[in-house]
């Protein structure tokens, strides 16, 4: 499937399509990446990975991955520079493994690198080799560093350009570095950068190895692809000339209820408006801190909101709105991949209105998204009608009260005839 996604000629059809098929085509890169770096954490735990080591320009092959990174980083305004030492021989190394382990690096360092620079340098110290990644990113708390390569750890409150991540990235580099007899250590301050630094021993390939030179064509491994567009991917923001509106219909802007869709995966978030636009007017927020500026410019009638996001969680974002008198009442569906019952009770029990697990329909999500709306209808004129009943009540009240006044002045005068007088 992801061959045929590949070859698509997207040119072909119309633009909801072509949308519709690229999601699918980067997720399914993401999903292949997930899974083959379980499976190589399986073999590893069985004993039965080893490093294919051949001779490779160690140097040529670590700057062509780099490079690939340069086009978004260049998007997102962060500078990516390589300097590296000239290698006179050619090393003995698992190509496919180094790949892995660079653009692990490189590709994490942008993921937490909101401005600045990432530098990756390539060093020759005589008997090792160490390729260091720095970057000028969010830092890492000290208490977080003695963990950071345990599988499945993740630092929590971290900022960056996703919440997503499985927290086995730096895990596998540095298995895949131990396999190659090497280490990996961090050095880290919060708010200023980190860097990672991977040191392997300087195995020096014979002369008849060394003319087995380059193997693998970089450019067309499917492991830097992945990489890549789940950079490009991170590298979405939404930006005011971003389309907020779905298309024209027969229904008139004020008659459309407006829906505002809060999630820092940018694919979720066009995924989603593409199943609601045709019905509604869907304004995107990509966190939390985003989505409330939204809401006070414009309030929405309802919120659609991912939990795990950068900044401010859906949580987060939730709390705000039920603490705020103007907008308590706004209804609020937290979606999340979190299943299971104690996670729906959490969502519902913080005051949300309803919790959608992914994955769903589309039909499931267009009957929640309506039910809700019109909840909130039923919701708005009852109020409305209380409000009027009172209104009404308090106007008779008064208006007995004035009768009640000029009979009593009308008694008075009546029982006293001679103060005319």
């Amino acid at each position: 499937v992801e061959e045929l996604l590949a070859r698509a000629d997207y040119d072909r059809f119309d633009s909801k399509l072509t949308d519709s098929l690229q999601i699918i085509h980067r997720n399914s890169l993401r999903l292949l990446k997930l899974v083959n770096t379980l499976l190589d954490f399986s073999r590893i735990e069985a004993g039965r990975m080893e490093a294919n080591l051949v001779a490779t320009d160690l140097g040529m092959l670590t700057e062509d991955l780099v490079s690939s990174f340069q086009s978004v980083t260049e998007a997102v305004g962060i500078r990516l520079e390589m300097q590296r030492d000239d290698l006179d021989v050619s090393l003995l190394i698992d190509q496919g493994m180094w790949e892995n382990i660079v653009l692990n690096l490189v590709s994490n360092a942008f993921k937490y690198t909101l401005e600045g620079s990432i530098k990756v340098s390539l060093r020759d110290l005589g008997s090792s080799i160490e390729l260091s990644v720095k970057d000028t990113g969010t830092g890492i708390h000290k208490e977080d560093l003695p963990r950071l390569f345990e599988r499945f750890y993740r630092v929590k409150g971290s900022e960056g350009r996703s919440y997503e991540g499985t927290g086995i990235g730096l895990s596998m580099v540095n298995e895949l570095i131990k396999l190659h007899g090497g280490s990996l250590r961090v050095t880290s301050v919060k708010g200023e950068g980190s860097e990672f630094i991977a040191s392997i021993p300087k195995n020096i390939a014979s002369e008849k190895a060394s003319k087995l030179s380059l193997q693998k064509d970089v450019n067309k491994s499917r492991i830097l692809k992945t990489f890549k567009a789940e950079s490009e991917l991170y590298a979405q923001s939404i930006h005011p000339s971003l389309p907020q509106s779905g298309p024209a219909s027969s229904q008139s802007d004020e008659q459309r209820k407006v829906i505002l869709l809060v999630d820092d995966n940018p694919d979720m978030r066009n995924y989603i408006q593409h199943i609601l636009e045709d019905q509604y007017t869907v304004r995107l927020a990509e966190d939390g801190v985003n989505a409330l500026e939204r809401i006070h410019q414009s309030r929405p009638d309802l919120v659609l909101s991912d939990i795990m996001m950068p900044r401010m969680d859906g949580y987060g974002l939730l709390q705000a709105i039920r603490d705020d008198q103007d907008l308590r009442s706004l209804p609020v569906i937290l979606v999340s991949a979190r299943a299971g019952e104690e996670a729906k009770v959490e969502g519902l029990g913080s005051g949300a209105d309803d919790y959608l697990t992914k994955p769903f329909s589309s039909r499931e999500l267009k009957a929640r998204v309506a039910s809700h709306l019109s909840m909130a209808k039923v919701r708005k004129d009852s109020i409305l009608r209380e409000n009027q009943l009172i209104a009404e009540a308090h106007a008779a009240q008064r208006s007995n009260q004035l009768k009640d006044e000029f009979l009593a002045t009308v008694s008075h005068e009546l029982r006293t005839p001679m103060n005319a007088i």
